[in-house]
């Protein structure tokens, strides 16, 4: 299994602390079976907020993508991901755990993602402004 970690949007590899980021996880199977694959998403808790940690794949090949949020601005890691193998339990076979970890590449492993600060609203800005002109204008007076 070879996963990925991209932005949401393609070539903006780009996301804003404190607003939710979509990374995407390219999955790409070695073997010539369909396996359903339990993925999980690790991270530090003082960089990244997961809302969701865990996602059921249906196959190894395709894109699965994770709500994270960034904590801070920065260049920051990439969550980990950890990819498992799924036993389905119970008597239809609705119930769905993880089984072994698999043996994957994470071509993110050791990157970083660029986070930007958060942004400020526009009612910010404009009164910020005007607190500056206001500044300037006894400056010069």
């Amino acid at each position: 299994l070879c996963a990925q970690m991209l932005s949401h949007q393609p070539g903006a590899q780009l996301c804003r602390a404190g607003t939710a980021c979509d990374l995407v996880i390219s999955l790409r199977s070695m073997i010539p079976y369909v396996e359903l694959l339990y993925i999980v998403l690790d991270a530090d808790e003082k960089l990244w907020t997961l809302s969701e940690r865990a996602k059921v794949k249906e196959s190894g090949l395709g894109q699965i993508a994770f709500s994270v949020v960034p904590c801070s601005a920065g260049f920051l890691p990439y969550p980990s991901v950890s990819v498992y193998s799924c036993k389905s339990i119970g008597v239809e076979g609705v119930d769905i755990v993880p089984g072994i970890q698999l043996l994957s590449f994470l071509r993110t492993g050791g990157k970083q993602i660029r986070v930007l600060s958060a942004s400020h609203s526009c009612s910010e800005t404009v009164e910020s402004k005007k607190g500056l002109k206001h500044k300037l204008g006894k400056l010069f007076d």
